[in-house]
């Protein structure tokens, strides 16, 4: 597990990690910088290979135990270029060189007397060192490795690298800070520096999501239409590359969310991002991410007939094809609580409105245009969705390799009534592109809370 802690310390999802003890052959350094400062800096180093036959020789050449260190630089002196102990060489020159030991074991098996040769070698480098119990299998060792491992090291804590909160990290390095009284400082510094940090990711995040609300619920798709063509087959053709275009931007701001994060390396079961099978306009979707019926008529007697009018919305008919087959797109246009609630059924099971309108028309001419959508459940679905993505990248642990895994919460469950009636008036403002920057803060500063109460 030692690969998966220096992956989590690190912030580093390019650490390589293998299921297989030992596979670690090499030593890589991994800085941890930020602004260009590095504040500290973690070495991934083999295992022992032969600690008996290290330990044997080490007390042969044996004097006093002020002696030790020097000893043991002696001994990688002279078998530096002896393959029979090159990962024991390459383990400890960092350590002799100055670095902090953290001695990483399985708490799943049981423990061992073949342990203690490793222990009493790391014991003579004199370098502040602390014990990591990593329970990787179901088996509970965890007892037998704490009576041992606190004869031999300073600290022993237990610290699982794949379900670590930022407060664990912070904490595991306030530890690390008081095994040397030259490293406080330092690395005290290094804890402010990432709980700034950590807030700034916070504010990022929750800015990324409110300019991706902003610039989808604002965005608008024109295109000519001539008199010779098939105004079905035409408007089905652009509804698909507008729906597609907010899919795209919903994708874009993943990307960005998980990069701001530290996750450049996420696996996909394919490319189309965490909510591949939930895609944004499935009926899935809006069942798990929008709003209830009830909701949506307390939100629709804010937003409604500011988006639509009191006259109501002219949504002309149109229809989408799905792998070649046309469905035809109908538009059912209700009344309820003084806002205006629609339903329309097109390919993959979607709900939405498309507003598609008549700009102009000149020499058999017509300019059309699709957008801004209407439907005011689409916000909610699409920030519900896009706070669930971000809580879990940023929730994250970087030792992670396995595919990334829903966490449902829909915007019934995430906001309370004042919430939604503000959210919708904010919507408002999006789709009429009104008082932008003000409404971008207040949507940004709402959002930050909700990020506050779920990440760790």
């Amino acid at each position: 597990g030692k690969s998966s802690i220096v992956s989590t310390l690190a912030y580093d999802d390019s650490v390589k990690i293998s299921a297989t003890p030992g596979e670690t052959t090499q030593v890589r350094e991994f800085p941890l910088k930020l602004d260009g400062k590095t504040l500290y800096q973690l070495f991934d180093t083999p295992g022992f290979q032969d600690p008996g036959r290290v330990l044997k020789w080490l007390k042969q050449h044996e004097t006093t135990s002020s002696m030790h260190a020097e000893t043991l630089q002696q001994f990688i002196h002279t078998f530096r270029d002896d393959e029979a102990f090159s990962d024991e060489i390459k383990l400890l020159q960092p350590v002799m060189n100055g670095a902090c030991i953290v001695y990483v074991v399985d708490g799943s098996k049981p423990y061992s007397e073949e342990y203690e040769a490793e222990m009493e070698i790391l014991r003579w480098s004199g370098q502040p060192s602390m014990a990591l119990i990593n329970k990787i299998g179901s088996e509970d060792y965890i007892f037998q490795w704490k009576a041992a491992l606190n004869q031999h090291f300073k600290m022993v804590r237990e610290f699982n690298p794949l379900q670590i909160t930022f407060e664990a990290k912070t904490e595991l390095l306030d530890a690390l800070s008081h095994l040397n009284s030259e490293w406080t400082k330092q690395l005290k510094s290094a804890i402010d520096i990432l709980k700034q940090d950590h807030q700034q990711r916070l504010d990022a995040s929750a800015r990324i999501i409110a300019e991706n609300i902003y610039r989808s619920l604002e965005y608008k798709l024109t295109f000519t239409l001539s008199a010779k063509q098939s105004d079905r087959e035409e408007k089905a053709a652009y509804a698909e590359k507008y729906l597609n275009h907010l899919i795209g931007f919903e994708q874009q701001m993943q990307t960005e969310i998980e990069k701001r994060w530290g996750h450049n390396r996420l696996k996909r079961s394919g490319d189309s991002g965490i909510f591949e099978e939930l895609e944004l306009f499935s009926q899935e979707s809006r069942e798990l991410f929008g709003l209830s019926k009830r909701s949506l008529i307390l939100v629709g007697s804010v937003s409604g007939a500011a988006i639509g009018g009191s006259a109501g919305l002219t949504l002309a008919p149109t229809a989408l094809f799905d792998g070649g087959a046309t469905m035809a797109l109908s538009t059912t246009l209700l009344a309820a609580g003084g806002g205006i609630l629609g339903a329309i059924s097109a390919a993959r099971g979607a709900e939405k409105y498309l507003n598609i309108s008549t700009l102009g028309s000149l020499l058999n001419r017509r300019k059309l245009q699709i957008g801004p959508m209407q439907d005011p459940n689409f916000p909610f679905i699409l920030l519900s969705r896009s706070i669930q993505h971000a809580v879990i990248i940023a929730n994250r642990s970087h030792a992670l390799r396995d595919e990334l895994q829903l966490a449902l919460n829909s915007s019934e469950k995430l906001f309370d009534a004042a919430e939604k009636k503000r959210l919708a008036k904010l919507n408002v403002n999006f789709i009429k592109a009104r008082k932008a920057d003000e409404s971008l803060d207040a949507y940004a500063a709402l959002i930050k809370i909700k990020l506050a109460e779920k990440i760790s």
